[in-house]
């Protein structure tokens, strides 16, 4: 293949198809297919997901949420980061030093007011 023809392959596959049309997987409604209002599959270039931006957003924040809110997962969390702080001299540090300027900080906001 010549290089012009590589070259000519390779920008059409990075363009936008214009006047395209895609329908969110999760609420149903029409976008255009583009990088505005779709994320991106990541394993091919111009491979779109399923759902909008909109939508995916509401959904990582809502697993979020019902993570953080189960119990049991914050009991594993908290252990994990405890195992952390004793097993890692720089993360201890680092958590050290970050307890230390919230503390400077809220020292600071009470001198203020």
């Amino acid at each position: 293949m010549t290089s012009i023809a590589m070259a000519i392959r390779t920008t059409s596959k990075k363009k936008e198809p214009s006047g395209l049309t895609r329908t969110c997987s999760a609420c149903g409604k029409a976008f255009p297919a583009t990088l505005e209002y779709f994320y991106s599959t990541g394993r091919k270039p111009g491979q779109l997901r399923g759902d909008c931006k909109a939508c995916h957003s509401a959904l990582v924040a809502a697993d979020l949420r019902r993570k953080y809110q189960d119990a049991e997962y914050r009991k594993g969390l908290r252990k994990q980061r405890k195992e952390r702080y004793w097993s890692d001299p720089a993360y201890r540090k680092r958590c050290q030093d970050d307890s230390r300027e919230r503390a400077r900080a809220r020292a600071e906001r009470k001198r203020e007011e």
